[in-house]
């Protein structure tokens, strides 16, 4: 895959992530609701934090910045996904969807980002 058929995914992974945690941040009780109902230990403090990995992960994926730290967030995010909310229903009913989410984020994860404006590679740490 060439330069910007990452830069697109990366993008289109990272708005997929603020859409899905944005309203986990706006509607934090319901969310804190839905993961007692799912068996999430510390469900109040979970919803806070997926919301925030969410909702500021996905931006950095977006824009670019922090895209490895980002993306191994988000993965950690997806798994889990797996393991409380999908996992029991099989793989073309449940966490099928998920494999591939994992799949792009690991695609994210591993590829080195121009840095945009700068014209070079950005060192790995940044990236």
């Amino acid at each position: 895959m060439n330069q910007t058929g990452f830069t697109v995914l990366r993008i289109v992974m990272g708005v997929f992530f603020v859409l899905h945690g944005w309203p986990k941040w706006l509607h934090h009780p319901a969310t804190v609701l839905f993961f007692q109902h799912l068996g999430i230990p510390w469900a109040g403090v979970v919803a806070w934090v997926v919301a925030v990995v969410e909702v500021v992960g996905g931006a950095l994926l977006a824009i670019g910045r922090l895209t490895r730290i980002a993306a191994l967030l988000l993965m950690a995010d997806t798994l889990g996904i797996i393991a409380f909310a999908t996992g029991r229903a099989g793989f073309t009913t449940g966490w099928g969807y998920q494999v591939l989410m994992l799949a792009a984020l690991l695609a994210c994860f591993s590829q080195t980002f121009v840095r945009p404006g700068l014209g070079r590679r950005a060192p790995t740490w940044w990236t």
